[in-house]
């Protein structure tokens, strides 16, 4: 004797092997055909409540979808259509789904490393403003050796010379890095390659030099790092200028490292010239 449910109800039959395969009616209303085979199981489905029926129903069907489904009688006789469940979710136009915007998805999961790429702009900012005063230092030096020669005129003028040679060079390497500085800020495309030379020369300055560049060769040479600097990501920040970024807590720290170590080799400085005296 087959066990089965009703599919409106869920009220359990057991009917004689002669309806097997016959269309009944149960209490509810609900008119289907007997299933074979010993037991039956039915998915569970959701029970409108009252007044999810008058919602359902204030739904309009499409005239496309009323005569269309298992129920259409030229294919399938009596046996009646299948409902519309007004309570499935509704399928989102949108390929990205919960995410929303696909721009906003994209700058919010790259914001972070975009931040702390920015940020290294700021500290090469910091050395080129360094590397000037560095410059003008060497170049006052470098002049006043040489007009003003000592007990020992030639290797005052050589040394003089030489105190203007690194003049020009920190000169034109702070020139260099304040460009830099600027391109990451903006995040100019050939200045992550630039900002990657660089960073492979401060690894010789250990430790400090070292661990600084090493996180900067991350920053710039991994798959995020060339992703922010394409022109797709470009396109990406210019749909998106309501997001803003903030300076990454690592880059802070950095930064307060590094003036640490300046503050230290100035102190040194000071003290040195005042022994001298």
């Amino acid at each position: 004797m087959p066990q089965f449910e009703c599919p409106a109800c869920q009220k359990v039959f057991r009917v004689k092997d002669e309806l097997i395969g016959k269309r009944v009616k149960c209490h509810c209303g609900n008119q289907f055909v007997v299933p074979g085979g010993p037991v039956e199981t039915v998915a569970p489905r959701v029970v409108p409540t009252e007044t999810s029926k008058r919602v359902s129903q204030s739904i309009p069907i499409p005239a496309a979808q009323q005569n269309v489904g298992i129920g259409n009688s030229d294919l399938w006789g009596d046996v009646p259509a299948a409902p519309i469940n007004p309570y499935a979710p509704i399928a989102s136009s949108s390929p990205l789904g919960q995410f929303g915007d696909g721009n906003e998805s994209i700058r919010k999961s790259h914001l972070s490393h975009e931040a702390s790429i920015k940020s290294i702009g700021i500290l090469y900012m910091l050395g080129a403003i360094l590397g000037f005063l560095f410059a003008i230092v060497y170049a006052v030096l470098g002049v006043r050796g040489i007009l003003s020669p000592g007990r020992n005129p030639n290797e005052s003028m050589l040394g003089g010379a030489i105190l203007l040679v690194l003049a020009v060079v920190a000169g034109g390497m702070s020139t260099f890095q304040y460009i830099l500085a600027r391109g990451l800020s903006r995040l100019t495309p050939w200045c992550r390659i630039a900002g990657i030379v660089f960073s492979c020369i401060g690894l010789i300055g250990f430790p400090i030099g070292t661990l600084i560049s090493a996180y900067f060769l991350y920053l710039l040479g991994s798959q995020k790092g060339a992703y922010i600097f394409s022109p797709e990501y470009a396109r990406v920040i210019a749909a998106t200028p309501h997001i803003k970024y903030k300076t990454s807590i690592i880059v802070w720290i950095l930064l307060g490292i590094l003036l640490f170590f300046i503050a230290l080799g100035i102190i040194a400085f000071v003290a040195s010239a005042f022994v001298a005296r």
